[in-house]
This record gives structure tokens, C-alpha cells and sequence, in this order.
């Protein structure tokens, strides 16, 4: 018997913050998914500031309603939750707001890699529609981030996380906030250095760094602060060479268009007052180009996000296996007590631990390999026959494109790029005892649909060489088709 709470029937876990956890809520009586934000009163994180933080949310969701923004659509100051053992403990502060099916931004990025600049627009669109919302309606943000930032099933952008809300006006009607609020990478630099700021400015600011890792895959830097390597280079004005440590590993010199350079350089300067306004960004050679087809983003982040759910699965079977091993260790050998990270809390542990995000994206290149997409192809074939036409295949596509192929030295390993569309590592690997060997296609760079063009392409190509299809087994079947 599951867990429940009021007519809410809860499910798996969606998520954690710094003190609640976030359920799948389903009304059993009628089918609809909620996510439910539970705290716990016995939590020692929760205190009074706290409260007030969550009781902020409710309020100014409350005074807002927007198809960019998610809606709460129950609230529960005190209530009982009644776990599926039959024992209930007291919490408080719950949320029940609308499910953003498609899940955050931020795994997007992760988990499949960055968008192409017309996929990037159609999202940045839609957020600055629902962020200038809210500050027409009074508020300022405050915490814009991609984990802030959703979609839905239909991969429309949902703002989240109201926590960090303010007046616009500020609490004195002056126009200008003071409270240091937000995370810290993605804060503008006047609230660390503890100046009065416009809430206008610092989250334009925010949604500037979100494009940017939309687009780039990594943040512009780690810090909005002087004494920061990359935005040093920004207060300085050394655009030519911020550009040039950011086009490291991109597939193309012309990688970033020069009108998202301009973009990024008058939505990041240091100073709030060179920065644009929203109408100014809504009439950005940039911003006004021709962005994704509602069609293009269904049919790429359809498959996006099944690398996303496959991603979680992973996860999900990882920490499984993990509490099936603490749980054999009962008693005896115990992973915890030698600093082994074995598992993510129980519901009931006080301690809740928060994925070092940042980190975890700015370095996206160190943990690329378990991160991105990647296929696989099984085949009985010599490993050096398979090199050969790897390097064959690479040969011919260059007729035709920039293509580059290097293999490296130390066992069956190489890249393979295609300027301005993807590029992919390859690696051959003995499967079992038998003479079998596994080719693994691993995205290094590039939009999904081009990986995934790219792999099926190669393995045509083997496929052919091989002998296990006739050349012309594609155009029949299209010939047939029509």
C-alpha cells in the first residue's frame, strides 16, 4: 500500500531541495499527476526562515497565473502523512502544483547535450515571455536557473521554485532589492557584491546565463565576480578571448553566430545599466531569427527525452542494487563508515544530500562518457577490418562534408567529426570470450537527431562492407514506402 496524503496517493520520488521532497501526487478517483512538495516539521533545516521561504512561494504563485509558470493547486499548512506501513508523521508546508512532465532543463543539457541555436530560441522565447510576466504582475524571480526552469509534455517551458520571490518595487517602494538571494552561479554581480540591484536586471542576468549553457553545453563561468577568470574577461571587455577559451572542443569555428555573441555580451556586462531590458532582447537580431517549428522541438526532445528517461532508469537501478547491498552489510561491513557513497537518504533520515549540479555541468567534458547518448552495435568481425572502414567510411563522407577522422594509438579507439554537426567517439570492445566485439557510439558533440543521422549512417556502412545488406536494401525500402 502506497503512501498518502489527503486524496493524494504518493508515488515515486521526483526530486529533493535543500529541505522537501518532491512526490508523484496521483488522485485515484481520477487519474491526474501532481508533484507534491513535502517538508517535514521534524526536520532540523526547517526552521522559521525556512517556512517563511515556502510560505513566499505560495503567496506569490498564488498572484500569478501564466502558461510559463507553474501553478499550485493545493496547499497544506499542517497535514499527516501516512506511510504505507501504516504509520503517519506530521508535516507541513505541502505543495501540490501542476506535473512538468518533460522535467527539468538542466538534464536536457546534461543528459543529452546542447541545443542548436533555433531549438535554444524557441525555448528563450518563452521564457522571457513568462519572466517578463512576472515582473509586470510586481515580482522579481530571483533564482533563475536550468533546475528551475521545466517543461511539460508537450516541452513548453514552466518557470518553478518561487521561494526566492520579491516586489519589484522592494520592500521600501524604491525600486531597488538588497536581500542577497539565489544560487550563486547564476547571480548577477551587483548581489555579490552586496549592492542594491533592480530585480529586472539580475534575473535577465540569470535567463543570460541559462541561454548561454543551453547553447554552449557549460556556464560562461563559475562566478559573476571580478576576480573570476572568465568574467574578468567580461568586465575587461575581452570578448575575442572569452570567445576563444569557449570555443574549446566545439565542432566548427563558426560554432557560436555572431549575433548570439552579441546577445550574451549586452545580456552579461557588468554593469546593469549597459545591459538590455526585455523589449530591448525581444528586438535582438538574434531573438527575433527563425527558431524551431513546433514540430522539430516534438521530434527532437521526444527523443532527448527518452535519453533522459533511460538516464534515470540507470539511476534508478544504481541506487536499487545500492540499497540491496547496505542492507546485506547490516551488521557487518559497512560502505558509509569508509566515506562510500552507497545510496540517497531514506524518507525518514533527517540528512538530505543535494547533487553538486553546478559542478556536475561545468565540467560536462570530464564526465561526458556516462552523461550523453550513445549507441551500440554488436558484431563478429576483426577489430582491425572494423578500423579500416571506419577510416573508409570517413574518407567518402569527405567528399561531400568536412570530415576528420583520427584514431588513436593505444587500443581500438577514434573520433569522428562532422563540421557543424556532430561528432562522435567510437570504441571497440571483446564482448565475452567469444571473437564478438562491441562498437560503442558515444556523442561527444552535436544536436541528438545529427548523432543519431551520423550512427545509423556508419552502421550502414558495415553493414554493407560486411555483407549483411545489399547496398540498394535502403532505397527499396523507400521505394517501397512510397
Amino acid at each position: 500500500m502506497p503512501s498518502k496524503l489527503g486524496k493524494y496517493t504518493l508515488q515515486r520520488t521526483l526530486g529533493q531541495g535543500a529541505f522537501s521532497r518532491v512526490k508523484l501526487g496521483v488522485v485515484e478517483e481520477t487519474g491526474e499527476r501532481y508533484a507534491v512538495k513535502i517538508h517535514r516539521l521534524d526536520d532540523p533545516k526547517l526552521d522559521q526562515a525556512s517556512i517563511d521561504v515556502i510560505q513566499n512561494e505560495v503567496v506569490a504563485i498564488k498572484a500569478l497565473s501564466h502558461p510559463g509558470i507553474i501553478n499550485i493547486v493545493d496547499y497544506y499548512a499542517r497535514a499527516h502523512l501516512t506511510k504505507s506501513c501504516g504509520k503517519a508523521y506530521p508535516v507541513v508546508c505541502v505543495i501540490v502544483e501542476d506535473l512538468a512532465e518533460g522535467g527539468e532543463l538542466f538534464y536536457f543539457v546534461k543528459n543529452t547535450g546542447y541545443f542548436a541555436e533555433h531549438f535554444a530560441r524557441y525555448f528563450f522565447r518563452q521564457i522571457i515571455d513568462a519572466i517578463d510576466y512576472v515582473h509586470k504582475a510586481g515580482y522579481a524571480h530571483r533564482d533563475i536557473k536550468p533546475d528551475n526552469i521545466l517543461l511539460d509534455s508537450n516541452f513548453n517551458i514552466k518557470i518553478a521554485d518561487f521561494g526566492f520571490a520579491g516586489p519589484i518595487a522592494g520592500r521600501t517602494g524604491t525600486g531597488s532589492l538588497t536581500t542577497k538571494l539565489g544560487t550563486v552561479p547564476y547571480q548577477a554581480p551587483e548581489i555579490n557584491e552586496r549592492k542594491p540591484y533592480s530585480g529586472e536586471a539580475v534575473d535577465l542576468f540569470a535567463c543570460g546565463i541559462v541561454l548561454f549553457i543551453t547553447i554552449a553545453g557549460t556556464p560562461p563561468f563559475s562566478l559573476a565576480d571580478k576576480s573570476e577568470f572568465y568574467y574578468k574577461l567580461i568586465v575587461n571587455k575581452k570578448w575575442d578571448m572569452f570567445w576563444k577559451y569557449h570555443m574549446k572542443g566545439k565542432p566548427s569555428p563558426n560554432f557560436f553566430s555572431d549575433e548570439f555573441k552579441d546577445l550574451i555580451q549586452r545580456m552579461l556586462a557588468y554593469d546593469p545599466a549597459d545591459r538590455l531590458t526585455v523589449d530591448q532582447i525581444r528586438s535582438h537580431p538574434w531573438f527575433t531569427s527563425q527558431s524551431a517549428t513546433y514540430q522539430e522541438v516534438q521530434e527532437e526532445f521526444k527523443q532527448r527525452k527518452s535519453v533522459n528517461d533511460d538516464e534515470a532508469e540507470r539511476e534508478r537501478a544504481i541506487k536499487q542494487q545500492q540499497k540491496q547491498r547496505q542492507a546485506q552489510n547490516k551488521g557487518g561491513y559497512n560502505d558509509r563508515k569508509r566515506g562510500i557513497a552507497t545510496d540517497e537518504p531514506e524518507e525518514d533520515e533527517k540528512e538530505e544530500l543535494e547533487e553538486p549540479r553546478f559542478e556536475l555541468l561545468y565540467q560536462i567534458d570530464k564526465y561526458q562518457k556516462p552523461l550523453v547518448p550513445c549507441h551500440k552495435m554488436m558484431i563478429a568481425e576483426n577489430p582491425d577490418t572494423i578500423m579500416e572502414l571506419l577510416q573508409d567510411f570517413a574518407d567518402k563522407k569527405s567528399d561531400t562534408e568536412e570530415v576528420k577522422f583520427y584514431q588513436y594509438e593505444e587500443d581500438y579507439k577514434a573520433t569522428l567529426d562532422i563540421a557543424e554537426k556532430a561528432s562522435i567517439k567510437l570504441l571497440i570492445t571483446r564482448y565475452g570470450d567469444d571473437d564478438v566485439f562491441n562498437i560503442d557510439f558515444i556523442k561527444k558533440n552535436g544536436c541528438l537527431i545529427e548523432f543519431q543521422k551520423l550512427v545509423d549512417e556508419v552502421q550502414k556502412h558495415l553493414e554493407i562492407r560486411f555483407g549483411y545488406r545489399e547496398e540498394d536494401d535502403e532505397q527499396n525500402v523507400e521505394e517501397e514506402d512510397s
